[in-house]
């Protein structure tokens, strides 16, 4: 009888024990296995973010200033043709001006000189 307690308290035990240490065991590898995902998932995430967001900042920003640039380059290039154009214009004019006003006097003095 002995014997059998005695095998029978061994089994009980045993089977207490490997079942207390499967419990231990996949409680600390669950927690192990969810912290090291929880970490690695988070990193990927905060890299994939990062690169999107970064990706897309310097896109906008490219945008921007091409747009901005282009808006300055031909506003800058309208007002210096204009004034390019308008000293030229008015060169010429004053220029045409003289030369007829010139003629023209020189026509009435001729004229004037003649009688």
């Amino acid at each position: 009888m002995s014997a059998d307690v005695s095998a029978d308290v061994r089994a009980d035990v045993s089977a207490d024990v490997r079942a207390d240490m499967r419990a231990d065991v996949s409680t600390d590898v669950n927690a192990d296995v969810s912290t090291e995902m929880s970490t690695d998932v988070s990193a990927d995430m905060r890299a994939d973010v990062s690169a999107d967001v970064s990706a897309d900042v310097i896109a906008d920003m490219r945008a921007d200033v091409s747009a901005d640039m282009r808006a300055d380059v031909s506003a800058d290039m309208r007002a210096d043709v204009s004034a390019d154009m308008r000293a030229d214009v008015s060169a010429d004019v004053i220029a045409d001006m003289r030369a007829d006003v010139s003629a023209d006097m020189r026509a009435d003095v001729s004229a004037d000189c003649v009688c």
